[in-house]
């Protein structure tokens, strides 16, 4: 699209950053922190349940958790199971983590929360090798969640693809019979803990461009499921899929007057919601819209999955497009309203706003020009010149720095880019992959012959042949 060959290395140079995330730089310290004192215990608890985004799903019922730590701090328990150990040290982490994140600096909250955590990682093995419980499930969930933020490494896929099989060994995915005889608040914490553990691990899957490990089809609990007909064409799934997301945004708004993707009105937040989760939902949703129309929007997706006819789908092309470059440039313009403390999580602190920027650079040089879009791309350079100085890491600010500088550097009127035939879009020599893109240029990747470490992050580098690597996806 650029013509510019800087883009290969403002994007190994992200890839690269994005790996370093998904690893702990440091071996678990071999001394273990003690329990908090019972009234610092009781405050990082309220803090928890109070404030922190999952506590909101019902993974974790409050009322169990506080009588059994009321037993556990009075000296009343004998549980002394790695199950409990973990439970209590990852609530302790999470509410740690946003108490102290109101009186002490990113880096004081993150390191001192981690010691919990460390805690509850430290008999990790136990949770699936030893005695397992539903309470296991929990705690690997709550694990994963804690580390969906950006005060720690992102561990989180790992987590969640042990806690959704120890959940499918426990048989949480399929409705409990009823000789076991459950009462319906049993039954309603055994759905809460497994569609908490759903979502993350559905959400993860998205953002990663990695096979869900979850068969909706093998799922019977008792929230409801949408299925789709095998071998549905791509535009109809698009529009079923709009159609479905469109069905929760009015629920939402008819339920509890959220108005998502839309301007934030911040007296007109619903009281039943604070500022950080009313963030979190619209993030959520700008993600669910731009994962379901960027199949079109995107122009090599459209090559991918065989649109090699534009004119034939002229009309879906242009509205998918229209809704993808929109919904960037208001998730762009709601970082406004993203507190970045050491709790706060990836989907709104990081992700979110990637996946805009990343997709209003693509509109931006594959549809026609909005006379704004570089202005709100800069206030997006912004935002993360806020998060590099917020957790000491400078990699994504300068990926969003790099994006607009080249948008910058293709709206000068001297480029004119050169159309591909078709024949032309494997450069065999260069050893990258390039796409017929309509009436842009090349699209110059990353190339083949770099060794790049990917083992945890496809998103970037997805593979589709010995030895090729792959044009770029975005977490599509």
């Amino acid at each position: 699209m650029t013509q510019s060959l800087d883009f290969s290395e403002t994007a190994n140079d992200f890839a690269a950053y994005i790996t370093r995330q998904l690893k702990m730089d440091a071996d678990l310290s071999p001394l273990r922190i003690p329990d908090p004192d019972p009234e610092t215990a009781w405050k990082y608890t309220r803090a928890y349940f109070d404030v922190a985004l999952d506590a909101s799903l019902g993974i974790l019922q409050r009322p169990w958790f506080e009588s059994q730590l009321a037993s556990h701090l009075a000296g009343s328990t004998s549980d002394t199971s790695a199950t409990w150990l973990a439970l209590r040290n990852v609530v302790f982490a999470s509410g740690c983590r946003i108490e102290l994140s109101k009186s002490r600096s990113f880096r004081e909250a993150s390191q001192q929360a981690w010691r919990y955590f460390e805690n509850a990682l430290a008999v990790y093995a136990r949770l699936l090798f030893f005695k397992t419980s539903i309470a296991g499930v929990q705690a690997l969930t709550l694990m994963a969640y804690y580390t969906q933020n950006i005060g720690t490494p992102c561990l989180e896929y790992m987590l969640t693809s042990d806690a959704v099989r120890l959940a499918f060994a426990k048989g949480l995915h399929r409705a409990a019979p009823s000789s076991q005889g459950l009462s319906m608040q049993e039954l309603n914490d055994r759905n809460c803990t497994f569609w908490g553990l759903y979502c993350l691990e559905k959400q993860i899957a998205s953002q990663a461009s990695r096979p869900s490990i979850i068969d909706d089809d093998e799922i019977t609990c008792l929230l409801p499921r949408t299925t789709f007909t095998r071998g549905t064409p791509v535009i109809e799934a698009i529009g079923e899929l709009a159609i479905e997301l469109d069905r929760v945004k009015h629920t939402l708004s008819n339920s509890f007057s959220l108005q998502l993707g839309q301007k934030l009105e911040l007296d007109g937040l619903p009281p039943q919601f604070d500022l950080e989760h009313f963030v979190y939902l619209q993030y959520v949703y700008f993600t669910a819209v731009l994962s379901i129309h960027s199949v079109l929007g995107y122009p090599w997706v459209r090559a991918l999955i065989g649109v090699h006819s534009p004119d034939a789908y002229r009309d879906d092309i242009d509205r998918s497009a229209g809704i993808v470059a929109d919904t960037a440039r208001e998730a762009i313009l709601m970082t406004r309203y993203i507190n970045l403390k050491a709790h706060t999580s990836v989907p709104v602190a990081f992700f979110g706003p990637m996946y805009a920027m990343i997709s209003l650079f693509v509109c931006y040089l594959d549809r026609p020009k909005s006379p704004n879009d570089l202005a709100i791309m800069d206030i997006g350079i912004g935002y993360f010149a806020q998060l590099q100085l917020a957790t000491d890491s400078a990699g994504s600010s300068r990926f969003a720095r790099g994006l607009t500088s080249l948008a910058y550097s293709y709206s000068q009127p001297s480029y004119t880019p050169a159309p591909l035939s078709h024949a032309e879009r494997v450069d065999s020599e260069a050893g990258a992959i390039v796409e017929p893109y309509d009436h842009l240029g090349t699209f110059y990747v990353v190339d083949g012959s770099v060794p790049l470490d990917f083992e945890d992050w496809s998103t970037l580098l997805p593979v589709t042949g010995e030895g090729d690597a792959s044009i770029l996806d975005f977490g599509v």
